[in-house]
């Protein structure tokens, strides 16, 4: 196990409280992602967001320990570094542990259990699979990625992360460094982008010997505002900035700034709960600010704003008048006329949806783009619906 690290959004520092013991499940950045909350502190585990019956899996286990004092923490990390996470199936049968599983043919739910370091259950949670297989992408690393978040690497891979390596050198870098395998399937491998890394990086992934090379763009976000804490009816703006873009082929692979209100009870930001704000071409620069954001407070107190780097496509809209209702959205069979009577569709559905359209367009850009305007205007039929629902959209 190894420690938690968090990333930064913009908000005011609140007083630390002792969180209830609780299992929270969490589907993005290509991860899904379970955190057990104890007494001692919380237990994250990364899977791979695209999970299938058959596959062999691998993934990670990270712990974040309580304590007021370093005394304290250190305690609580080494009972913390005692636990185990235990796969099953329905029946209760132990499959494997986090770190790599090979998942039975017909599994529906997978079951993660947290043991403590005496193999006694301490607390579970089911994740469902995702029904059907979809044939291996060749890999094909997106062109960015923001610091400190996990990268999605779509491709053919065998599910074990032991014999998957990643290493990348940015400018300026002496020598290439390893970066952390988080989760692999046999469909796409998610690592982690170091939180200090910004710019153009060259990167190797090699699995069972075979490499495959590229470069993508860290792209660094950050949040000011002159104040958190507001008055009642306060007006602010906030900045936002961007940096890494330098050589990022913006006219070619458009992007945006998605700026997401975590805080709807206390603000609202432009009369919604999220804002695109396009990167232009001429920003393309190593430090550039692409927009300020309207804040409003609607009662007094803080409030926590957070911002994303998305693929800038369509601006979002539902299925057009002419498009008919048993057009398909993607390949599970989602169809026009779901999109349009949205209350049927989970948002755990949604999310799998948006990720496995943009993984083909990722795809689909990198063979040429023959298949991208079709791919695009399905995103933006999907984000209509992020954007009815008051959802960030970023489910991968």
């Amino acid at each position: 196990m190894r420690y938690l690290f968090t990333t930064a959004t913009l908000a005011a520092l609140a007083a630390p409280t002792l969180a209830a013991q609780s299992v929270e499940v969490r589907r993005a950045d290509g991860l899904r992602t379970v955190e057990f909350a104890t007494r001692h502190g919380a237990v994250r585990v990364n899977l791979p967001d695209d999970i299938r019956p058959g596959d062999m899996i691998s993934g990670s286990v990270v712990v974040a320990p309580r304590g007021d004092t370093e005394k304290n923490r250190s305690k609580n990390a080494g009972i913390l570094n005692g636990y185990v996470i235990e796969l099953r199936d329905e029946r209760g049968n132990t499959i494997g542990r986090a770190e790599r599983a090979v998942l039975p043919a017909g599994l529906a739910v997978l079951t993660l259990v947290l043991l403590d370091g005496k193999g006694r259950d301490i607390a579970s949670t089911g994740v469902e699979s995702l029904a059907g297989q979809q044939t291996p992408l060749p890999p094909n690393l997106p062109q960015f990625a923001q610091p400190g978040q996990p990268l999605t690497i779509p491709g053919s891979f065998d599910g074990n992360a032991a014999n998957t390596t990643v290493r990348a050198q940015a400018t300026g870098d002496a020598e290439p460094a390893a970066l952390e395998v988080l989760a692999e399937s046999p469909r796409s491998v998610v690592i982690a982008n170091p939180a200090e890394r910004v710019g153009a990086v060259s990167y190797e992934i090699r699995e069972n010997g075979v490499a495959t090379r590229g470069t993508y763009h860290s792209i660094g976000i950050s949040l000011s505002a002159p104040r958190l804490q507001l008055t009642r009816g306060e007006r602010i703006q906030v900045a936002v900035t961007v940096s890494g873009l330098e050589g990022y082929p913006l006219a070619d692979r458009p992007l945006a700034v998605q700026v997401t209100n975590q805080s709807p009870s206390v603000i609202s930001i432009g009369g919604t709960n999220r804002i695109l704000l396009p990167i232009s071409r001429q920003e393309a620069g190593d430090r550039v600010e692409v927009g300020r954001v309207d804040v409003q407070s609607t009662q007094a107190g803080s409030f926590t704003i957070g911002a994303g780097i998305i693929a800038s496509f369509a601006p979002p809209a539902p299925p057009g008048a002419g498009v008919a209702d048993s057009v398909p959205v993607d390949m599970s069979g989602l169809t026009a006329k779901d999109l349009r009577d949205e209350r049927n569709i989970s948002e755990g559905r949604l999310k799998a949806t948006l990720c496995d359209l943009r993984l083909r367009l990722a795809y689909s850009d990198a063979q040429g783009g023959t298949s991208s305007a079709w791919l695009k205007e399905r995103i933006g039929w999907v984000e209509a619906v992020f954007v009815r629902r008051g959802m960030p959209g970023r489910g991968c």
